[in-house]
């Protein structure tokens, strides 16, 4: 009997050792799913203010502020602490550029 007990106890210990490792495992899935997103999204939103500083460079008008306001949301989270400074005001100034832009085109 006590050989028994012992090989149930020994397999409810073996099956939480394997459902405390499939866990982990699906941590850290989610983990390196969620790096591999954000990290994607951080080569967009850096792509879209450099397309959006080259228009500025190339003194266009700015008719819209919804990608300026988005740049500006996503630079100032207080999560996105791997963006520098530079690029936050930047976001900032584009989106001044579209507010004079559009108050100066404006039909009366």
């Amino acid at each position: 009997m006590n050989d028994f007990a012992y090989l149930c106890g020994r397999r409810r210990t073996m099956k939480k050792g394997l459902i405390i490792g499939i866990i982990a495992v699906i941590a850290c899935c989610a983990v390196a799913f969620g790096v591999h997103h954000q990290m994607r999204r951080t080569a967009q939103m850096r792509a879209a203010l450099a397309a959006f500083q080259a228009a500025n460079q190339a003194d266009s008008v700015f008719t819209t502020d919804s990608l300026a306001m988005e740049l500006v949301r996503y630079y100032d989270h207080p999560l996105h602490f791997w963006t520098t400074s530079n690029d936050r005001l930047m976001a900032h100034y584009l989106l001044g550029r579209c507010y004079a832009d559009r108050a100066k085109h404006r039909e009366p």
